[in-house]
C-alpha cells in the first residue's frame, strides 16, 4: 500500500501549451525517487506531449488528464505520451488525449501481388529508361517490387535494354539491406532507426553500357525518404552529396531535373524528389500513448486506432 508521503505529484500548467512536459524536471529529481508519480493535467489546461523518464524508485506512474493533450505541431510519428518508465501507465480522469501522425506501410506484405514500382533516375543513355517487369518491355522503368518473407524484399524484372540490345528472362535485386531495419521483429513498420540505407548492383554488360538497378533511403527533417532508380550506365546513390551519379559524370554539380542525358547527367536526391508515397501513407488516428496503458479508470476522449 503506497501511502500520501511517497506521492509524486506533478502539475502540468499552462506553460507548457506548447512545449513538452518533463514528468522528471517539473518537481525536480529529489521527489522524482518517490514510489508512486501522478502527472496531473487539470480541468483547462493543455499541453503539447509529455515525458516520463525511468526513474530508479518508481513503482507505479499515473497520468490523470481531465484538461488536453494536443500533440499540435509535435510531427509524424512522436508520442503525445512517451512512457520511459519501465512501468504500466495508469489513466484517469475525463479530459482528451489527442491521436498523433504516423507512418503506414501500404508497400507489398507476404503474399501479395507484386508491386509495380517506377525506378527512374539517372537517365544517362537513349536506353536508360529500358527496364520492366514484362519480356515485351512494357511498361517502363517498371520493376516488381515483393516480399518474399518477413525482412525478404526483392526488385525483379524481366527485361532491359543496354548499348540497344534487350536482355531478356528473370532477374532481382535483393534490397532487404534497406528495407528489413525498418520493421520489428514481427514485420510490422517501425523505422526505428535514423541510418542511411543505400542497396543497388549492376547487371548485364553490353557493349558500352551496364544496367544498374539501385535504392536508397535517409531521413530529412525527421522523414523518411526513398528514392529507387535505374540507369544503363555505372552509376550510383550518393547519400553524402544528395545526389544520384554516373560515374563518368560530374555528378558533384547537379542538373536541373532528373533526367536528361550526357555526361552532366546529375540529378539531386532530395524530399520533393523523394518516393515515399508509393510504399507509406500517413495517418492521423495513431494511438498517442507508447508503452503499455490502461484506459480501465478514464472516462474521457482517447483519439487513435492504429498502433
Amino acid at each position: 500500500m503506497f501511502t500520501a508521503k511517497g506521492l509524486n505529484q506533478v502539475e502540468v500548467t499552462s506553460s507548457f501549451q506548447s512545449r513538452q512536459a518533463n514528468a522528471k524536471s517539473i518537481n525536480g529529481n529529489t521527489r522524482y525517487q518517490l514510489p508512486v508519480l501522478r502527472i496531473n493535467v487539470p480541468a483547462g489546461q493543455s499541453v503539447r506531449d509529455i515525458v516520463i523518464p525511468s526513474g530508479t524508485t518508481l513503482a507505479k506512474v499515473i497520468l490523470n488528464v481531465d484538461g488536453h493533450i494536443t500533440g499540435t505541431g509535435l510531427g509524424l510519428n512522436k508520442y503525445l505520451v512517451e512512457n520511459n518508465s519501465g512501468l504500466p501507465l495508469e489513466v484517469t480522469g475525463s479530459g482528451i488525449i489527442n491521436a498523433r501522425s504516423k507512418e503506414v506501410w501500404i508497400g507489398p506484405e507476404v503474399g501479395d501481388p507484386p508491386l509495380p514500382l517506377t525506378v527512374n533516375w539517372g537517365y544517362g543513355g537513349a536506353v536508360a529508361q529500358n527496364i520492366s517487369y514484362n519480356e515485351n518491355g512494357s511498361p517502363r522503368p517498371k520493376v516488381h517490387f515483393v516480399r518474399e518473407g518477413t525482412h525478404t524484399f526483392k526488385f525483379k524484372w524481366e527485361y532491359s535494354a543496354q548499348d540497344y540490345q534487350a536482355v531478356k528472362g528473370p532477374r532481382e535485386l535483393d534490397v532487404s539491406p534497406l528495407f528489413a531495419p525498418l520493421f520489428d521483429a514481427n514485420g510490422n513498420w517501425e523505422n526505428n532507426t535514423t541510418a542511411d540505407y543505400n542497396v543497388s548492383n549492376h547487371y548485364d554488360a553490353r557493349g558500352r553500357d551496364v544496367r544498374f538497378v539501385g535504392a536508397a533511403s535517409k531521413m530529412i527533417d525527421g522523414v523518411r525518404h526513398f528514392w529507387f532508380g535505374s540507369n544503363n550506365k555505372n552509376s550510383s546513390f550518393n547519400l553524402t552529396f544528395m545526389q544520384f551519379g554516373v560515374y563518368y559524370a560530374n555528378w558533384m554539380t547537379p542538373s536541373a531535373s532528373p533526367g536528361g542525358s550526357g555526361r552532366a547527367t546529375a540529378p539531386a536526391i532530395n524530399a520533393s524528389r523523394s518516393q515515399r508515397s508509393t510504399i507509406l501513407s500517413e495517418v492521423n488516428n495513431g494511438i498517442g500513448i507508447d508503452n503499455t496503458y490502461s484506459l480501465t479508470n478514464f472516462s474521457g476522449t482517447f483519439r487513435g486506432t492504429v498502433i
